[in-house]
């Protein structure tokens, strides 16, 4: 390969938990031999981290530009959480924003083309470009990038950026912890050759995809990239030859001293060497701050976030922090633009989003001109410091040199600790000049708007110390966000809440949680069962191994930004409170795998308590209020003192319901169970069974409405068929009363119209004779034969009678048959009367007689009650 082509390599990393817990081996076994394939090339590694869409500022955690493998992996192997790597979760189900890392990537290869075509050079180098995307979480679904530099990709999406990859001659490769069908189909689309299989052990489930790699040349030496790990560390352990070959300048007998000061800077010399080193060491100091501020300055600071004390001294560096404030105020404003633009067009959500992404990144540049201001205010200290030592007598540094070796420096802290000895050095006059009236004033302005938040606990002589005793006395307190899935108060959509607090302890308890290890956001799952009373809770709590923290909202660098992390904060205390629940945190072990180990509860309803278990296992299972507790008048009890028997209060069905539903097996886990889980077993086989009663019960009573409104239908049926009977009933006796007054009527006219004519009869033997012959056709059974001489006999006896004999002599000469027709004509003319289907009535009497004995009767009695009738002379 010839020397005008160059290699260059990105890192694309997601900067999940679960992705930091796998993250040595990842390093070791699959990126350190893919760099070694490349290592003869001489790489160039740039670096991209990338979180979840709602990180603060942006979320791009960290960017650094190509330079030389040996510090990128260095910062890569020892300080991972500088780059990002385990500084957010997963992100969920909501995914990561994969997509704005991927075109940060595409930004640095633009902006890395441009500066090589815009150098002249003899020979045109020949780029190849390598990106390397590590991940262990799908992306978001966020169709477009955001947070981009370059409006020439703006328009790029997951269907487009494989273009995009490909229009730049980039070997897309990527190594995923699981398998990922967005990210798959991205390296089928990207690959700009043939795919190639991983020549090193890949563990599963992890998947890896590479092309474009070149292929292993035999008998090839490749030291470049195996004294790239060896340099990782050599740089650290070099440092102090490059600090101690500044004095050269100085005069030939100090050079002696500062050796010893650096190098021998253990705590055995605290008591005896702190006054008679003091004179030659001053001359020095200067020459080592000369030597350290270039060096802290050259290292990559990708961002105004990573600013020091060292850096502010710098003229250049100052002028740089300014411009990317500026530039970030103005991109703020422009975006605050667009989202006044989008509420024109009545794009709601659009405006809705971007608002809160503009929001977050106010937000964090608050957070950085409040640092920045309390950096200022830290070198101003020192050089007050400084100003106030020089004016008095020797022996006043001498504790701040006594401090000196108590602690080990790391060679970055080095100018803040030889600060206060630039009390005798010459060119002590320029380090006040050093920060200019502007960036003064302008910090100060930044320090009344931003409600001045500074270290005030630190003195001017105690500030730098206290950073030293810092870095290696074990932190505390933690200061970090708690984040959880909650509602928007507007929207009412489900979102991320967080909210920045702080955790106090006990100092004795320190050493037990090791703060230091602790990631900077925790994300919060609720418990799986309700909360338990607050005695309930503290008397098992004594039980376990534990550690409390105090949480408090951590401050904020405007009264806006605390006031929103304050309503954050008791919206998770309410939220505990109404849901009953506990808050739990968990984060990777040593071994990788995730544990909980932080429970948070309330107490006395607005105190939010931490609960730490370094056991292992973390959190052991929690109390649960579901069992049954016996009503006394006494204090409700707690878990230690939970009642032996855990069948009181409740139904006698149950024990024999619980034997018929276990068989032997399952009745000898169950005598194992703790009380308190039989008791929850038997509460919910109660609750079964007051199921089934109350069913049973609502049968019974549907089963019993239901026959008695059939009863009620069978009694109304009856009582409108015996009402019915009845009216037939009285319309049958209506009608026979009818008929037989009608043949009464009949029968009087009849007789009346034969009578009238022959008066001078004996009546009463007339009656009389039909009175016996009446009864001898009784007893005869109406025998019409003997009937007839009797009657021709009283036609003759009656003589006189005229017309009436005739007729008689005529019915009872025929034998009947005249009162037969007689009969028969009636009954054609009673036929009209009576309805169809009712039953006809015959005369009892017989075909021969037409009168019966009771007519007879009552025709007499009417006719000797008429004075004046026709028959009132007869006797």
């Amino acid at each position: 390969m010839s020397q005008a082509e160059v290699v260059v390599v990105t890192c694309v990393i997601d900067s999940s938990l679960a992705l930091a817990a796998q993250w040595p081996h990842i390093l070791a076994d699959y990126i350190v031999p893919l760099l070694h394939r490349l290592g003869e090339h001489q790489p160039r590694m740039s670096f991209v981290g990338y979180g979840t869409a709602d990180t603060r500022p942006t979320p791009i955690l960290n960017k650094v530009f190509f330079s030389p493998p040996p510090q990128l992996l260095l910062k890569m192997r020892e300080h991972p959480q500088e780059l990002g790597i385990g500084q957010t979760s997963s992100g969920g189900e909501y995914g990561m924003a994969a997509l704005e890392g991927l075109v940060a990537a595409l930004e640095m290869y633009d902006t890395l083309k441009a500066s090589v075509e815009a150098k002249p050079q003899q020979v045109e180098p020949n780029v190849t470009c390598y990106l390397l995307h590590v991940a262990s979480t799908p992306p978001d679904p966020a169709e477009r990038p955001l947070w981009n530099m370059s409006p020439a990709l703006d328009t790029v999406t997951w269907d487009t950026i494989s273009v995009e990859i490909r229009k730049r001659g980039i070997h897309y490769s990527n190594i995923l912890l699981k398998q990922i069908a967005r990210f798959t189909e991205l390296h089928t689309s990207a690959a700009a050759g043939n795919v190639q299989t991983p020549w090193f052990t890949v563990r599963a489930p992890h998947v890896i995809h590479l092309t474009g790699f070149p292929q292993q040349q035999k008998g090839t030496k490749r030291p470049s990239l195996s004294t790239t790990a060896s340099a990782g560390s050599s740089p650290e352990l070099k440092r102090p030859k490059v600090q101690t070959a500044s004095p050269r300048k100085s005069p030939a007998v100090p050079p002696a001293r500062p050796p010893s000061v650096v190098v021998k800077s253990s705590p055995p010399p605290v008591p005896k060497a702190a006054s008679p080193p003091i004179p030659a060491p001053a001359p020095p100091a200067p020459t080592a701050i000369a030597s350290t501020v270039p060096q802290t300055s050259n290292r990559p600071q990708e961002g105004p976030s990573f600013v020091t004390p060292v850096m502010l001294l710098d003229p250049a560096k100052r002028v740089e922090i300014q411009e990317k404030i500026r530039q970030a105020e103005q991109t703020i404003s422009s975006q605050m633009a667009q989202v006044l633009r989008l509420e024109k067009e009545g794009k709601a959500e659009a405006a809705r989003h971007v608002r809160a992404v503009v929001h977050q990144r106010a937000e964090k540049l608050k957070q950085f001109k409040t640092q920045l201001v309390a950096q200022v205010q830290q070198v101003q200290a020192q050089v007050q410091a400084a100003n106030a030592a020089g004016a008095q007598p020797a022996p006043a540094p001498a504790p701040a040199v006594a401090k000196q070796p108590a602690v080990r420096p790391a060679p970055p802290h080095i100018p803040q600790h030889a600060t206060p000895i630039m009390q005798n050095a010459a060119p002590k006059p320029p380090m006040p000049g050093q920060v200019t009236p502007d960036l003064a004033a302008q910090m100060q302005k930044l320090l009344e708007q931003k409600n001045k938040i500074a270290p005030s606990h630190l003195t001017p002589s105690a500030s730098t110390s206290s950073e030293k005793v810092q870095a290696q006395t074990p932190r505390s307190q933690w200061v970090g966000t708690l984040s959880w899935r909650g509602f928007d108060s507007e929207t009412h959509v489900r979102k991320d809440v967080h909210t920045r607090v702080a955790m106090v302890t006990r100092p004795e308890a320190v050493p037990v949680l090791r703060l230091e290890t602790w990631p900077n956001q925790l994300s919060l799952a609720p418990s799986n069962h309700p909360a338990v009373p607050e005695k309930s809770l503290h008397a098992w709590i004594q039980q376990q191994k534990w550690v409390p923290l105090s949480v408090q909202p951590a401050p904020a660098s405007s009264e806006p930004e605390a006031k929103t992390n304050e309503e954050h904060f008791r919206s998770l205390i309410r939220l505990l409170t109404e849901k009953n629940v506990y808050a739990l945190a968990s984060w990777p072990n040593m071994s990788g795998h995730s544990e909980n180990r932080l429970l948070l509860f309330t107490t006395g309803g607005n105190r939010l308590i931490a609960g730490y278990f370094p056991q292992p296992g973390g959190v052991p299972e929690l109390p649960r209020g579901d069992a049954p507790t016996v009503p006394a008048p006494g204090p409700v009890p707690g878990p230690s003192q939970a009642p032996s028997n855990p069948f009181a209060g409740l139904p006698p069905q149950i024990i024999p319901l619980l034997q018929q539903q276990m068989d032997a097996k399952q009745q000898a886990v169950f005598a194992k169970l703790p009380p308190d889980q039989k008791a929850a077993v038997l509460q919910k086989i109660a609750a079964r069974f007051t199921l089934v009663k109350q069913r049973q019960q609502q049968q019974q009573q549907q089963q019993q409405q239901q026959q008695q409104q059939q009863q009620q239908q069978q009694q109304q049926q009856q009582q409108q068929a015996a009402q019915q009977a009845a009216q037939m009933q009285a319309q049958i006796s209506n009608l026979q009363q009818q008929q037989q007054q009608y043949l009464q009527q009949q029968a009087q006219q009849q007789w009346m119209n034969g009578g009238g004519q022959n008066t001078n009869v004996n009546m009463a033997a007339l009656f009389s004779q039909l009175g016996q012959q009446g009864q001898g056709q009784g007893q005869g059974q109406g025998q019409a034969g003997p009937s007839n001489p009797s009657a021709s006999q009283m036609i003759a006896a009656m003589g006189g009678m005229g017309n009436m004999g005739a007729n008689i002599g005529m019915n009872f000469g025929m034998g009947g048959m005249g009162q037969q027709q007689q009969q028969q004509q009636q009954g054609q003319q009673v036929q009209g009367m009576i309805p169809p289907g009712m039953h006809r009535r015959t005369p009892s009497a017989g075909n021969n007689a037409m009168l019966s004995p009771e007519m007879l009767q009552s025709f007499m009695q009417r006719s000797q009650d008429a004075p004046n009738g026709t028959l009132g002379g007869m006797a």
